[in-house]
């Protein structure tokens, strides 16, 4: 933990809790709803809301399949 001042993997996880935890719950609620306007609903988010932060956060680029790679 010294030798990366304290920080796990270079990030300093305290003030990115945030940031991770709205990550993971958008993801979760993407994937847990079976259309976007629902997932917005769970949320308690307008359906343009909810695909503002779809972009802000990368959310349906997480869920696409990468077809470049080799099997």
């Amino acid at each position: 933990s010294k030798a990366v001042q304290g920080m796990l993997y270079g990030m300093p996880i305290w003030f990115s809790l945030q940031h991770i935890v709205k990550d993971a719950v958008l993801k979760y609620a993407y994937s847990a709803t079976k259309t976007k306007m629902e997932a917005a609903r769970f949320l308690g988010f307008s359906k343009r809301r909810f695909n503002e932060l779809i972009k802000k956060y990368e959310i349906q680029s997480y869920f696409e399949e990468d077809l470049t790679k080799d099997d």
